[in-house]
């Protein structure tokens, strides 16, 4: 489809099949408008004129989509869309603005489960890999996020969403294109990887879950593993893997949000809370940062306990001296930090205890 407007339009469609390749259009190569529970196909969605894909005020709907390259606008872009199922493979890679962006869009499925292909290839860039605006209660993984000029995922006034790489554990999709090549996608990539920001930014949202991702060497002066600005509430942070420029995780201004069984590592600070209250941080290997291990600045009533934090060159607990308590966390070298009856950690790094559940 080369069209002077949409390569392919959909309006007050139910229950049907569409597929096509729309190149050079006008607007969008494909789009729904107040469409419901139809099958959309779009095989290779390319240099169009506004987006890849655009679901307006459409429910239900199930989307898969081939190659979705350099499109002026976003790739994948919903708003108001309710319910729909997207699964990028094996690539959505250099648009203009994001790989994936929704707006004011509600339970949606956003899969990209396939072996080699990315949302933001790493020698073409999106913005951000996926942007959440206004929107919740959105699955959003498995995925491969990588050279993105802004950061990986974004979540701004976006609150319960699921961030990670298991959700949808074997998703399997198979494409014949046109030249007969096969594309088996598997679902077995997870990476937050190579982005100029943050692996995820979480921006005043809350009641998130962010878990089972592979977050590594996101570049830039505010690029950290994990982060959550402004007053952020019940965030659920689990089971990642972080290795990054700055923090593996920085929250600044949170609030009763938990942090558990992450591996935060080979940074500057593994662990860093700034004006943040009542987090609790339990069963994380915090080892081999630059800097600090955790860092509690102007942050009270954070409870660390069961921690691993060791050989982390300055300090492995640095405290600015607020009141924070722990237990049964293992380190060496600390600032106004002790766990309950003992100046410093329960255990130090060197000391072998067959109880302590996490290997140094």
């Amino acid at each position: 489809l080369n069209n002077s407007k949409n390569g392919l339009a959909v309006h007050n469609s139910t229950n049907s099949v569409f597929a096509g390749i729309a190149l050079n259009s006008t607007l969008d190569g494909i789009l729904l408008n107040n469409s419901n529970a139809n099958t959309v196909i779009g095989l290779s969605l390319q240099k169009n004129g506004r987006n890849g894909l655009g679901i307006e005020k459409s429910f239900s709907n199930r989307v898969r989509t081939f190659e979705v390259r350099k499109n002026a606008n976003d790739g994948i872009f919903l708003n108001e869309s309710l319910n729909n199922s997207v699964v990028l493979c094996p690539v959505v890679e250099g648009n203009s603005k994001n790989g994936v962006h929704l707006v004011l869009s509600n339970d949606n499925v956003i899969a990209n489960p396939q072996q080699f292909g990315i949302v933001g290839n790493i020698s073409l860039n999106n913005r951000h890999g996926i942007l959440l605006d206004n929107s919740s209660h959105n699955i959003i993984g498995p995925y491969n996020i990588i050279n993105n000029s802004l950061g990986g995922i974004k979540l701004v006034d976006s609150p319960q969403n699921i961030l990670g790489s298991f959700i949808i554990p074997q998703i399997n999709v198979h494409f014949v294109i046109p030249g007969g090549k096969d594309v088996i996608c598997d679902g077995s990539e997870k990476a937050i990887v190579l982005n100029r920001g943050s692996g995820i930014e979480i921006l005043a949202s809350d009641d998130n879950l962010a878990l089972y991702n592979f977050i590594w060497q996101n570049k830039g002066n505010a690029a950290h593993g994990i982060r959550s600005d402004i007053s952020l509430d019940n965030d659920y942070i689990f089971n990642n893997i972080i290795k990054n420029e700055n923090s593996g995780f920085f929250l600044i201004q949170a609030h009763d949000s938990y942090l558990y069984l992450n591996d935060a590592q080979l940074q500057k600070t593994g662990i860093e809370l700034g004006g943040s209250e009542n987090n609790t941080i339990e069963f994380n290997a915090v080892t081999n940062n630059t800097i600090d291990g955790i860092s509690f600045v102007a942050s009270k009533g954070n409870n660390a306990e069961v921690n691993l934090v060791c050989y982390n060159t300055q300090n492995d607990f640095n405290s600015d001296g607020d009141p924070n308590t722990g237990d049964l966390n293992k380190c060496d070298n600390v600032v106004n930090w002790s766990d309950r009856g003992k100046t410093g950690c329960t255990f130090s790094c060197s000391q072998i205890d067959i109880n302590f559940p996490i290997a140094s």
